[in-house]
């Protein structure tokens, strides 16, 4: 009995399987390595941010004349006020997502600068909710029109302590995470640095 040329039935049904598995396995090794570049793109991004803001608090606070105080929100000191040289007032707090806990987030958090408070307020600067001594400048990258874009700060700390020669040394703490997601999040990124007012 001849055998008619071509392919028979199991024969096609064993090489799309085999067609199927190597796709599939493509497939996913394609999605892994655009889901690890993503992730790496997005802790880079986050990482950016939050160094930025750390050089800038931490530029200033070196530049200082010296840290006049910081204040306690909580078991964190979320602001630090210091007296420029040129004695002018500014302070740093930081802004927690809301809702702090849980989800969804309403509005990311962020790192507030404040430039020229009145001497006259000088009491009142490190209080827990401190009136609005200036124009609020946002040092991070918050968009306040959408909850999922920038970046949103949260767990802000500044920690004062005495450093060699009687000067103030602060060190400043924060997480950086995506925006719109619940502090804590897979892929937050934490911002450290000590700096010593001159």
């Amino acid at each position: 009995m001849l055998r008619s040329k071509g392919f028979s039935i199991v024969e096609v049904i064993i090489t799309i399987t085999i067609i199927s598995v190597i796709g599939v396995f493509t497939s996913n090794l394609l999605t892994r390595t655009y889901r690890s570049s993503s992730d790496t793109e997005l802790l880079s991004k986050l990482k950016q941010n939050g160094e930025v803001a750390s050089n800038n608090i931490g530029e200033a606070i070196r530049m200082a004349d010296s840290v006049v105080c910081y204040g306690q929100n909580g078991l964190r000191n979320d602001r630090i006020v210091i007296r420029t040289i040129e004695g002018k007032y500014w302070l740093f707090r930081f802004v927690d997502p809301e809702p702090p806990t849980g989800s969804p987030v309403t509005k990311n958090g962020y790192i507030l600068k404040q430039e020229n408070l009145n001497p006259r307020d000088f009491a009142d600067f490190c209080i827990i909710n401190p009136p609005n001594f200036s124009e609020d400048i946002i040092i991070t990258d918050f968009d306040n029109s959408s909850v999922t874009t920038g970046v949103s700060i949260s767990q802000g700390n500044f920690v004062k302590s005495a450093g060699p020669a009687g000067k103030d040394t602060v060190t400043i703490k924060f997480d950086v995470g995506q925006a719109g997601l619940p502090p804590g999040s897979q892929g937050t990124v934490t911002v450290q640095t000590t700096v010593q007012v001159r």
